[in-house]
């Protein structure tokens, strides 16, 4: 009889014991719930830094693509590339961009812009460049923003920032001077046949030839660029725009004389080396008329006094005719000028004048 006690006893004991140890196992679970929304957090967030410092990597990687691109490239390559192509104002049209349209972003293969966006190892992250210069034409500078974000991988609101840096076109000539006015000039000599005849003490084409040396050795060549384009019925490039003084002297040395004098193909050449610059100038030297009038020769240099080019003429005239056409290709319009030289001494003089206001602190 006095097992029956015993057993209850037992049974009340044991209930005991899992009533403790349900609670036990509730508190743990809270815990271990706890815990887990912890870590979860902290691994988002963890996620979320690694996310946004690898994006802001490849960003600043942008940017500095872009300050390698123009370190290695004058002005106008740095805006309008070579050959007119793949400059930072001329290569994005994408209007597909994430946050400002267009948008571009640098190949860090080739350290070439390339239209549209890029993006990181992050899958949802996106990097665009947008470049804003401070003038529709000739910007002297340029601010590129790089615009960048993400979708979150850990969860959360996206992610959107940027950073901006400012590009100015500067030149520097000598040690403590910079140059703000760089000009690109474009030497435009006659070689029709007629240069061969005798002047005062030599023939014209070698007086021609004299002067042009004289011409580039004190014209700034070096934070000014230069070009030589020689004419007769068709026109030739001798030399390209070049910072260079000794190609341009070597182009002087390489030309010689042919037949007639056409001026529009000439002043064309002239205009299509000058696309993009900052500071155009055209000195152009004949000794006759121009063969062709029916070619729109003045309207287009009209065109071109508009676009901002400034002409200088110089006819070699030495029975005084009257050159009405190169006259009014220097003209009014822009603030170059005609002159006809009858001397030897007034071509020198003329070609003086003109390098010494093509100086880096000259208007």
């Amino acid at each position: 009889m006095t097992r029956f006690p015993l057993r209850w006893g037992l049974r009340s004991e044991r209930g005991d014991t899992l009533l403790e140890v349900v609670f036990a196992l509730a508190i743990l679970a809270m815990v271990l719930l706890s815990s887990t929304l912890i870590v979860t957090k902290a691994y988002r967030l963890g996620q979320l830094a690694r996310e946004r410092t690898i994006v802001s990597m490849v960003a600043q990687d942008q940017l500095e693509a872009v300050r390698n691109f123009r370190d290695n490239h004058d002005w106008k390559e740095f805006l309008y590339g070579i050959n007119g192509t793949n400059g930072i104002l001329n290569t994005a049209v994408s209007t597909s961009c994430r946050v400002t349209s267009p948008c571009l972003h640098f190949d860090m293969n080739t350290g070439l812009p390339v239209d549209a966006g890029t993006t990181s190892i992050v899958p949802t992250s996106y990097i665009e460049l947008v470049v804003t210069p401070d003038s529709a034409v000739n910007p002297e500078r340029v601010e590129v923003t790089a615009n960048y974000g993400f979708d979150s991988m850990g969860g959360g609101e996206p992610t959107t920032n940027h950073i901006a840096t400012t590009f100015v076109n500067l030149k520097a000539v000598a040690p403590g001077v910079i140059c703000d006015n760089p000009a690109d000039i474009v030497l435009v000599v006659d070689a029709s046949g007629s240069m061969n005849w005798a002047w005062q003490t030599m023939t014209r084409w070698q007086k021609m030839l004299e002067v042009a040396h004289t011409f580039v050795d004190t014209t700034g060549i070096g934070y000014n660029r230069g070009a030589l384009i020689s004419f007769s019925n068709t026109a030739s490039v001798r030399q390209a725009l070049t910072y260079d003084i000794t190609s341009l002297h070597g182009a002087i040395n390489s030309l010689s004389t042919a037949s007639t004098t056409n001026y529009l193909p000439a002043l064309q050449a002239a205009n299509a080396q000058l696309v993009g610059s900052l500071r155009k100038v055209v000195v152009f030297v004949s000794d006759g008329e121009n063969t062709d009038p029916s070619a729109p020769t003045a309207a287009l240099a009209t065109a071109m006094k508009a676009a901002g080019a400034v002409i200088y003429t110089i006819s070699i005239n030495p029975t005084n005719d009257p050159f009405s056409l190169l006259a009014s290709m220097a003209g009014p319009a822009g603030s170059g000028t005609y002159v006809s030289a009858d001397q030897e001494s007034e071509l020198t003089g003329a070609m003086s004048s003109i390098a010494a206001s093509l100086d880096c602190d000259a208007p």
